[in-house]
């Protein structure tokens, strides 16, 4: 379940949700940009803001406004400064704005598109705007993830590109493979594995996968996805099949092409590609060794490192106007 399921699955019940957005944030602030929570009036809450005092002492003025019956839409400007000693006065510093938008009944329908678009791998525009919430169903995100446009506390835009949730592709099912699924599942990616060895163990095992298939990898670039939330791991049994396969996913529009080995590996691999006419502009995109550096040995720690690097590039690739 996302937050628009359980938005369309409360409001189906008659029950008064605020959604509540963080639209700009700024410094160290806790929430940011694209972070959602849902308030209802039965005391349900889903997602959140950031955590901490900060989204606590919302959600206490949200229950007062249901109480009140005030279903009005507003901005809240939350800043958190640090004293003249330099010491927070919170636990972070920064600002963060979110848009704390009433919805009722008659929103139903829009939450529920925007349930169905993303539940049918669909993409769409999200706006937010002061007593208004819409979806136009588009494939372009028309140049950004997020577009924040405020005039002043009662005059606001907010856009969101909407999109199927993240993806990733571990290629080789083996002992690094698993260990990743392990992480990526609990971080709400969609896991897809292929492999290409019939009667694996460790393939049929692997229970934390969302979609397994044994393909031959001479065909890999069918079952791969292009897209900006669609991630990809190669790890097969063999240099040869890791060659095969990074050859025929290196031009296709990724966020993110990881590579397990070691650096002499990568000179070789990037020196082959080069010599059958791949760009340096291709290329770049690759990570490997793939995962940060944190001196990982086993297949966990290998894990953890790929998983951290994929994170990064997730969550630093928002084009923001």
């Amino acid at each position: 379940m996302n937050i628009w399921n359980f938005l369309a699955e409360k409001l189906g019940k008659g029950k008064g949700c605020f959604l509540l957005t963080v639209i700009k944030s700024s410094g160290s602030s806790p929430g940011r940009q694209g972070f959602k929570m849902a308030v209802c009036d039965d005391g349900a809450l889903y997602g959140s803001i950031g955590g901490g005092i900060m989204e606590y002492e919302i959600v206490e003025e949200i229950k007062t406004l249901f109480k009140s019956k005030k279903y009005e839409p507003r901005l809240i400007r939350k800043y958190h400064n640090k004293n003249e000693t330099g010491i927070s006065l919170n636990e972070y510093s920064g600002e963060q704005i979110i848009i704390v938008q009433p919805l009722l009944g008659d929103t139903l329908s829009v939450i529920n598109d925007i349930s169905n678009c993303i539940d049918k791998n669909q993409t769409g525009i999200l706006e937010i705007m002061c007593g208004s919430i819409s979806l136009e169903k588009t494939s372009s995100n028309k140049g950004y993830r997020y577009q924040t446009d405020i005039v002043n506390d009662v005059t606001w835009k907010y856009n969101e590109f909407i999109s199927p949730g993240d993806t990733i592709y571990i290629i080789g099912a083996g002992h690094v493979g698993t260990a990743l699924s392990k992480i990526m599942v609990n971080l709400d990616f969609n896991i897809v594995l292929l492999d290409n060895r019939e009667n694996h163990v460790m393939f049929e095992d692997n229970n934390h996968v969302h979609t397994r298939k044994i393909i031959d990898f001479n065909n890999i670039e069918e079952y791969v996805t292009e897209g900006c939330n669609n991630y990809v791991t190669i790890m097969t049994n063999s240099h040869d099949n890791d060659l095969l396969v990074l050859s025929k996913l290196i031009k296709k529009e990724l966020s993110y092409i990881g590579l397990l080995g070691s650096q002499k590996k990568r000179d070789k691999f990037l020196k082959h590609l080069r010599n059958t006419g791949v760009s340096d502009n291709h290329l770049k995109k690759l990570h490997t060794p793939a995962g940060i550096n944190i001196a990982s040995i086993t297949p966990a720690e290998i894990a953890v490192s790929i998983a951290a690097e994929i994170i990064n590039v997730k969550n630093c690739k928002g084009i923001t106007k």
